[in-house]
């Protein structure tokens, strides 16, 4: 389940941002049905770090949660615009890390993903506890 919404996320996180424009942090979580928050804020660090923290409020009967967000990864030394996706199961103690490298829109034309989607860690989860 938890791959399965990880990529979703990454697919949803990639289409928000197809014709141009900043993607809005978003959250989806699995608390008797899957929902989906999205997080402003200025700068933009801070919008991540709402949605970060929305992790870690969610109640104890969320099951798996998806964070999504716009940012850098590094790849042979070279710095590419990624969508990076945090992804946890309740109990698991660790996040799974995914990340799709693009090239931004520009002038019109659209988003243009680079290789595949690429698993690029792992970190603790946000949950608040590991029930």
């Amino acid at each position: 389940q938890l791959g399965d919404l990880l990529f979703l996320v990454l697919d949803h996180g990639v289409d928000s941002i197809s014709e141009g424009g900043p993607l809005v942090p978003f959250v989806v979580s699995d608390v008797e049905g899957r929902t989906l928050n999205r997080f402003v804020a200025e700068p933009y660090e801070k919008s991540v770090a709402e949605a970060k923290a929305s992790v870690s409020k969610l109640p104890s009967n969320a099951s798996l949660y998806a964070l999504a967000y716009d940012g850098f990864i590094t790849v042979d030394g070279k710095k590419y615009d990624a969508i990076i996706v945090h992804g946890a199961e309740r109990g698991m103690g660790k996040a799974y890390m995914v990340a799709q490298r693009y090239s931004p829109s520009l002038n019109g034309a659209p988003l243009k993903p680079i290789g595949n989607p690429a698993f690029i860690g792992r970190e603790d989860a946000l949950f608040n506890s590991q029930l």
